[in-house]
């Protein structure tokens, strides 16, 4: 039979805070079943437990927090249960218990979908669900998680946006200079600069307020719930016959009321792209990204001359979009373009977000080609903002340098290749050159 129900072994992190939960929650059994992926060095775990007030199965997640944050993830998670419970009890995994001492926390939540088996990531569903997902999401983050999203007292700039979504990330401790510094070999303060024959503005600047005309653009903010995180791993869709339509959504860590709307949507939108253009060359990708800035729902993909192998995910984008569009003429016509800088803006702000993020992968290389993809994404739609609100578009700036510049054989080098090709004699020998 199975192991001892009342053994747990916690690792030598855990186990000063495991012993004070199993008094404080007077757990009666506890096994693992299985090590989930946590991030930022959280530990997460499906467990069993049994408890005086719960038994089943269950998500564990331990947290060290060096900053002792006044809100944790469980007020975060226990507001968005408060504002709006029907929505809460349909999507999101329920709060069970929370312990905190020091700098470690510990916080149980029943499963998403009442078990692991009975959900697949958005990323992993077949498209024709897919485009199911994306559309039913979409709208329900407007009509459903905020059904009474309301705008603004008054207008305001750009920027207060931004930094309403990015806070710290565009701060004094801001990654970006650094990012665009090593990975494009520019200066953070230029206004714009050059990549692949394209002039596009430099979102680091914008991002800093100090953008050319960037005091121009105010608009009145649609504000309520933000999920701050809400990837394709982040949103579960049901598996079980007859709940193949519902969907979950799970951590909620940044979660906050009453932010400007549309960057879970984007969010969502553009970590698909990443998810299934990782492996895309940098012509590719912005080829596709250039697509996009004129596909505002799924219709539009038809419109526009689009790589064939890219109809699929553009379409997926497109329904995003449309489920937002829809909302907006149906309920907010008059306010169009307001809401159209908010969507440009919430572009811009996402994809600086993952720019600045410490990696994107446990490879350097590609973590820095996705940050590169970020980045680029920022600049396009800047672009299309500044357009959009008659405002010149810089260029002339210096070009990016992805690629650095590499050693130059010597002469040395040349002969021993010489002599090993037998001096690329082709009366003899076939010669095939292969560049990277």
């Amino acid at each position: 039979m199975g192991s001892d129900k009342n053994s747990y072994i916690w690792s030598c992190d855990w186990e000063d805070l495991g012993n004070e939960i199993k008094h404080e929650w007077q757990i009666k059994s506890l096994q693992s079943r299985r090590r989930l992926i946590g991030k930022s060095g959280a530990w997460v775990e499906l467990v069993n437990i049994e408890m005086p007030d719960y038994e089943g199965l269950a998500i564990l997640k331990l947290v060290i927090d060096n900053n002792k944050p006044e809100i944790t993830e469980f007020d975060r998670h226990s507001v968005a249960e408060e504002l709006n419970p029907s929505f809460a009890a349909k999507h999101l995994p329920k709060t069970v218990k929370f312990f905190r001492k020091d700098k470690k926390a510990a916080f149980l939540m029943t499963v998403a979908g009442e078990g692991l088996n009975y959900t697949t990531s958005f990323f992993e569903l077949p498209a024709t669900r897919q485009y199911i997902a994306a559309q039913n999401v979409s709208t329900a983050l407007l009509t459903e998680w905020t059904p009474n999203c309301h705008f603004a007292n008054s207008a305001v700039n750009s920027m207060e946006v931004i930094v309403d979504w990015l806070k710290y990330r565009i701060g004094p401790d801001s990654r970006l200079p650094d990012f665009l510094q090593e990975s494009f070999d520019i200066s953070p303060d230029v206004s714009c600069f050059r990549i692949n024959g394209r002039d596009l503005p430099n979102p680091c600047l914008f991002a800093k307020g100090r953008f050319p005309g960037v005091d121009k653009i105010t608009l009145i903010p649609a504000v309520g719930c933000f999920h701050g995180d809400l990837h394709g791993d982040n949103l579960l869709v049901g598996e079980m016959e007859g709940k193949k339509n519902d969907f979950y959504i799970i951590d909620l860590a940044f979660f906050e009321k009453g932010l400007p709307l549309f960057f879970d949507h984007t969010y969502l939108e553009f970590s698909l792209i990443l998810h299934e253009r990782k492996n895309a060359t940098l012509e590719r990708y912005i080829g596709l990204v250039e697509a996009l800035i004129n596909i505002e729902n799924n219709t539009d993909v038809h419109k526009n001359t689009v790589d064939q192998n890219d109809f699929g995910l553009l379409w997926t984008i497109g329904l995003i979009r449309s489920a937002i569009w829809g909302w907006i003429k149906r309920n907010h016509c008059h306010r169009k373009q307001d809401l159209m800088n908010q969507l440009l803006l919430a572009r811009i702000a996402v994809c600086l977000n993952y720019a600045n993020k410490l990696s994107l992968d446990d490879d350097k290389r590609r973590s820095d080609k996705l940050k590169t993809f970020a980045f680029i994404y920022a600049a396009i739609n800047l672009k299309k903002l500044l357009e959009f609100n008659k405002i010149e578009c810089p260029f002339d700036g210096p070009v990016a340098r992805l690629e650095k510049d590499s050693l130059l054989p010597s002469s040395s080098d040349w002969r021993k290749v010489w002599d090993y090709c037998d001096g690329f004699d082709s009366r003899r020998n076939a010669f095939i050159l292969i560049v990277g």
